[in-house]
């Protein structure tokens, strides 16, 4: 955090230096101040801040570009019978399958320890035998994702546009709480906000609430911006954690998605942070450190001097307070957008359409008519 030329502290009672881990500091003046800001605002540990922000590998004292270790299939391995293996090493075997999925780029060992617990036995004689090969690679000299088509987007109706307009004219902090109702187009609103960012060389940092959400997020991001994210959650294995740590650091990763975590992520040419469903308590981290990233996000903008964005379509009552007092800015989308309708809604008279076993008439119809159209339907009990 800081170095000092000169102690208080008798020498004798010093320990020399053993080995530095890095030649330049892993953490960047920002996010220093945001691990200060964390540690003051919530009376926590500096120490356990500091952890909390760094990728695990790097809190037990691993280099920031590690060596690898993989595995992969041979020649000889892709074209074996599985099928007597499978009799004779069902463990060998599955290990193999693994390995002839993955093709030649392999399997690091890490994950392989995911997928197969107690793999290097059955690696053991598949090495042997030259069905399979070990190499090592470091984390930067892998093969960069492959180039992506942006696909173009909706065109943006009225209420859309001038949300996004009044972003677009905040070049500097501004907090906007993006209040939409279900299927109002709030994602393309982040889209067009993110483009604007990406054009100017600058990254975005997208946090969602939950892990759940961010396949289709990604997906989603991935087709319209013609990028590939970096993502960071817990559900990521160590080494993938680094390895998307290290593109935003370096700034090759222009667009970063994650959960509350991710508002750690070290971003030299932030423009932009997004949280998506504001109101969520998965935001907020209730063991150990306690915080709540949505906040963060906003002290962060703030000192980054960039706008943040706040969508919901329930609103927190703190963010409609913060928008009441003229702190920050209200964006309304009150309609769905393109041909999307609201769900019809019926409230069944049970005086007048008595129910059997709890289903009415009208109910067990409609219900009829949805499986008999192919469709699904999902009734909720209150048992």
């Amino acid at each position: 955090m800081a170095h000092s030329d000169d102690t208080e502290f008798d020498r004798s009672r010093l320990r020399r230096v053993e080995e530095t881990l890095d030649d330049q500091p892993l953490l960047s003046e920002e996010a220093l101040w945001l691990i200060r800001f964390t540690s003051d605002y919530y009376h926590h540990p500096i120490g356990e801040v500091a952890a909390t922000a760094l990728p695990s590998l790097l809190r037990k004292g691993k280099t920031l570009h590690p060596v690898l270790e993989f595995f992969a299939v041979t020649d000889a391995g892709e074209h074996i019978d599985i099928g007597p293996l499978q009799k004779r090493a069902p463990r060998q075997a599955e290990l193999l399958i693994h390995l002839i999925d993955a093709g030649g780029n392999g399997i690091d060992a890490e994950s392989l320890g995911t997928l197969l617990p107690n793999w290097r036995r059955a690696a053991k004689p598949l090495l042997e035998k030259g069905l399979i090969m070990r190499f090592e690679t470091r984390a930067d000299e892998q093969e960069p994702a492959a180039a992506l088509t942006a696909q173009p987007g909706p065109v943006l109706n009225p209420q859309q546009a001038a949300a996004v307009d009044s972003i677009r004219r905040t070049s500097n902090f501004g907090a906007f709480l993006l209040d939409g109702v279900t299927g109002s187009g709030k994602t393309e609103v982040y889209l067009h906000l993110i483009e604007d960012v990406l054009r100017a060389g600058k990254q975005a940092l997208v946090l969602v609430p939950e892990i759940g959400l961010t396949p289709q997020t990604i997906t989603r991001f991935r087709a319209r911006l013609g990028i590939e994210p970096a993502v960071l959650h817990s559900a990521l294995s160590d080494v993938e954690r680094l390895a998307n740590w290290r593109r935003a650091r370096a700034g090759d990763a222009r667009l970063v998605v994650g959960t509350r975590s991710a508002i750690f992520a070290p971003l030299p040419d932030l423009g932009i942070i997004v949280v998506d469903e504001e109101h969520d308590q998965s935001f907020k981290q209730q063991e150990g450190l306690r915080y709540s990233a949505r906040d963060l996000a906003i002290a962060r903008a703030k000192h980054a001097d960039i706008p943040i964005v706040l969508g919901s379509a329930t609103p927190s009552l703190e963010m409609l307070q913060h928008c009441r007092a003229d702190n920050y800015t209200h964006l309304s989308l009150p309609a769905r957008a393109g041909n999307a309708s609201p769900p019809t809604i019926r409230v069944i008279d049970l005086n007048r359409a008595a129910a059997d076993d709890g289903l009415s008439a009208p109910l067990v119809v409609a219900i009829d008519r949805h499986l008999g159209d192919g469709g699904q339907v999902l009734l909720f009990l209150n048992l």
